[in-house]
């Protein structure tokens, strides 16, 4: 059965998560983030967490499964692949069917996919529609390399980019994601003025290198 991730903390705090193992050459062989990969480093340090997350990968990638198999989701916001990434070919296939279906059971729920396999998202979502509360977000795949407008917008719905601090010093860039609010502490996805999940479609996001 596909699981789902509660509990837990920092950004990702109030927001639940169906993830796969990062790390994997068939998946992350487009990743230019190298090793300051946060979740390549996460996994490294809970093994238990990396065994988990490929046992997920197995059941989300193995069949497309009936409404009533899918798991439900509590939490108001979900990720799909907080660690991890799309597969290319049928898995890959299966795998958005299954992340489709999953968004369609939990209708209250808003889900949100992160990914750089730009070119199964984009192929895909030409003959299949996202349902209201499914959101795509293109991440860049190199750090200081920004995408400052949307591309195909009637597919992704935002840009998420990575970049130094030094990058960021000398192109006056506004860092959206991971803000502070007035005491010092950063707001979790959940609470983020950005609106990643709740916001409009063309959003653009910044991000420093953790």
């Amino acid at each position: 059965m596909i699981k789902v991730y509660n509990g837990t903390t920092g950004k990702m705090a109030g927001t639940s998560h169906i993830s796969v193992a990062t790390g994997d050459p068939e998946t992350c062989k487009r990743c230019k983030i190298g090793n300051i990969c946060y979740a390549a480093k996460y996994q490294k340090l809970r093994p238990f967490v990396k065994e988990s997350y490929l046992k997920n990968g197995i059941e989300i990638t193995n069949r497309v499964y009936d409404i009533s198999e899918l798991p439900v989701v509590t939490n108001f916001q979900c990720r799909f692949n907080a660690f991890g990434e799309i597969y290319d070919g049928e898995k890959g296939d299966i795998q958005l069917t299954n992340y489709i279906n999953i968004a369609k059971k939990n209708s209250r729920t808003i889900f949100l996919l992160w990914s750089r396999n730009y070119k199964k998202i984009e192929t895909y979502f030409s003959n299949h529609i996202k349902p209201d509360n499914f959101k795509l977000i293109r991440s860049t795949s190199t750090i200081d390399k920004p995408i400052i407008v949307v591309p195909n917008n009637h597919i992704w719905d935002g840009v998420f980019n990575v970049v130094s601090k030094q990058f960021t010093a000398n192109n006056n860039i506004k860092i959206n994601c991971g803000m502070k609010d007035d005491q010092g502490k950063k707001y979790s996805c959940i609470e983020c003025p950005t609106g990643c999940y709740h916001g409009n479609s063309g959003m653009i996001v910044f991000e420093n290198v953790k």
